[in-house]
């Protein structure tokens, strides 16, 4: 046996070979058709879905038929919703519900008296100026000085202030000054021709003009303009 084997190995060993090169191929020739049947199938599976999504596709992009409605139909729409909208901002519900809230009868205050109806407003009177008092004059004394101011149909409501007495001779000073309605002096000027060169006096007299307040007149022009004369003691 050993004899016929190692005669014969050659031809043993080829035969084994070609019998595993039949075994490879049979192999290979299984696995490629596995393979081919895999792809097939994905194949089939990936092409299914494609179908599926563009059915879905296409439903979704069909139109939507919408009914057609008539004027009234569409009249009618409108009316219910503009009530729904009227009631739902309500100014009138919106109280009611506060004043169940608030446990109450009424908004209004209750002291509030409101006019009956046909019952004619009393309209307010028109606030004139007063009267000028009797015993307010146009001139005033004092220790130091004596003035004298004209200005037509107004009088001073508080004394024209003059300062305690800064200057040691005496003098006129005559001013032009400018009176508004509500009585304040907005501007004054010294009249040069008929007032001592006395700066001193001149100060205290111009000051003392611009202080001065006098009555209200709405009647009066914005600019009412005046004369003021001031006679200082020498000291």
């Amino acid at each position: 046996m050993k004899t016929f084997i190692h005669e014969n190995i050659n031809g043993i060993l080829g035969t084994i070979i070609v019998h595993l090169a039949l075994i490879l191929c049979f192999l290979f020739f299984k696995i490629g058709e596995a393979k081919e049947k895999q792809q097939e199938q994905m194949l089939i599976e990936m092409i299914e879905e494609l179908k599926t999504v563009e059915e879905i596709i296409k439903q979704k992009s069909e139109p939507v038929e919408i009914p057609s409605l008539d004027h009234q139909t569409i009249h009618n729409i409108a009316v219910n919703t503009a009530e729904k909208l009227k009631e739902e901002i309500s100014t009138e519900k919106y109280e009611k519900q506060v004043m169940e809230e608030l446990g109450i009868e009424s908004l209004k205050p209750e002291n509030k008296i409101e006019p009956k109806e046909n019952e004619p407003v009393i309209q307010q009177q028109e606030i004139k100026p007063p009267d000028k008092p009797k015993e307010v004059k146009n001139i005033i004394y004092k220790a130091n000085a004596t003035i004298n101011y004209n200005l037509e149909n107004r009088w001073h409501v508080r004394d024209i202030y003059v300062p305690s007495y800064k200057c040691k001779n005496g003098g006129t000073v005559v001013l032009q000054f400018i009176v508004d309605q509500q009585g304040n002096v907005t501007n004054a000027s010294i009249n040069n021709s008929q007032s001592t060169d006395d700066q001193c006096l001149r100060d205290e007299a111009y000051r003392s003009v611009m202080s001065a307040k006098f009555n209200y007149d709405p009647k009066a022009t914005p600019k009412q303009q005046g004369t003021i004369t001031y006679i200082f003691f020498p000291q």
